[in-house]
């Protein structure tokens, strides 16, 4: 999708000509390196814009846990880059995503660890802050 607003701008712009660059880190391919992103695909198409895909399409791009931490790491690595002025979020393949992926998900919310009522809503609590970063950081 991305491809095509570039594309279809180029006649127009020619700014946007630039060759798209590889940034921050790129899923892997079958004969390169293994990438720490494996929810992610990052690059780089324009100066001073940085194309984060989420990159699951078989699943519909479902939110698993490695989503949940890679997109923490990925946004931190985005808010130390200076040449970075816009961030472009897509999802791969047929739609954005489908949500949580709750064959993921299931067992850290359904049975949380804990030994009262307490300890257990303590770690639920502390789950659902660590899934609401992922959403913050891209704010911050």
């Amino acid at each position: 999708m991305l491809s095509v607003i570039f594309r279809s701008a180029l006649p127009k712009y020619g700014w946007l000509r630039l060759p798209a660059q590889t940034w921050v880190r790129t899923m892997s391919s079958s004969d390169g390196p293994a990438s720490p992103f494996t929810t992610l695909a990052i690059s780089r198409p324009a100066e001073s814009v940085t194309h984060v895909q989420l990159h699951r399409p078989k699943k519909l791009n479902a939110m698993n846990k490695a989503f949940w931490r890679e997109m923490v790491e990925c946004f931190n690595e985005i808010a130390e880059d200076q040449d970075c002025r816009v961030v472009v979020v897509s999802g791969a393949g047929k739609i954005f995503t489908a949500g949580i992926d709750l064959m993921d998900m299931a067992g850290d919310m359904l049975q949380p660890e804990g030994d009262d009522t307490a300890r257990i809503s303590w770690n639920i609590r502390k789950l659902v802050t660590k899934y609401q970063e992922t959403f913050s950081v891209i704010e911050k």
